[in-house]
Parts: C-alpha cells; structure tokens; sequence
C-alpha cells in the first residue's frame, strides 16, 4: 500500500491530506521534528506516534513525501490536495536514491529545489512583462 509522509501541515490539511489519501487506499504518517533525522526508509516502516499538533507552520516549510510506484496516482493525489486548498511547494516521491537518505537531508534539498524552481518561474513571468 501507497504511504503518505506528511510534515509540518496545520491539524485540518493533515486531517484533509488523510481524508484524501485514505479514499486513494493511501496511508498517512506524519513526521515528528524530533524524527527528522531518521532514514526515510526506516520512518515508512515505523508506526505513527500521534502526538498534539505543534501550531500552525510557515507554509514554505510544509512537505510531502509520496511513496508509490503509480506516477499517475501520484500526480492524481497532487491534484486532489490543490483542489482541497492544500498548497504544498515541497513534494517528493521516494526513489531508490533518497530512500536512504535522512528525512532532513531530503527535506533540504527539496526545499533548495523548490526554491530554485519559484525563482526561475518569477523570473520568466518578469521577462515576459518586460
């Protein structure tokens, strides 16, 4: 079964992300920031410790991780989420690359990537007003 990691997300888009991915026979663990150091691997294998929502989180901060083979699911849960309201600008799928990686280490260069990509976007959007 497809599994959902979910990190730094309000209580009601975790709630929505698990809805959603749960009609998609999806499963959904959220990761704990004391886990961000853990093998990504090793945290889709694990159970989920439910523990009180940490608050509401910069938005830029937020991030899903994806484990499914189905690109066509994958992009179908993307989609599903942005028609929820559920903006995500760090997403990923697991890869035999990343999948030993520590879940900062991803998140980190997802987050470079994504940052890269939002600049190249707002610089072509300037060129063609220009």
């Amino acid at each position: 079964m497809a599994k959902v990691l979910v990190y730094r997300f309000s209580e009601s888009e975790e709630n929505t992300i698990r809805h959603i991915a749960g009609e998609m026979e999806m499963t959904v663990r959220r990761v704990l920031p004391e886990e961000e150091n853990e093998i990504v691997i090793k945290l889709l294998a694990k159970p989920e410790i439910m523990k009180t929502f940490p608050g509401t989180m910069n938005p830029s901060e937020k991030m899903l991780l994806v484990a499914e083979n189905d690109r066509k699911r994958v992009f179908e849960l993307f989609n599903r989420l942005s028609e929820a309201g559920i903006q995500v600008s760090c997403k990923a799928v697991v890869t035999p690359t990343n999948l030993n990686w520590s879940f900062r280490e991803l998140y980190d260069t997802i987050r470079e990537e994504s940052k890269r990509t939002l600049e190249r976007v707002r610089l072509q959007e300037n060129a063609k007003k220009s």
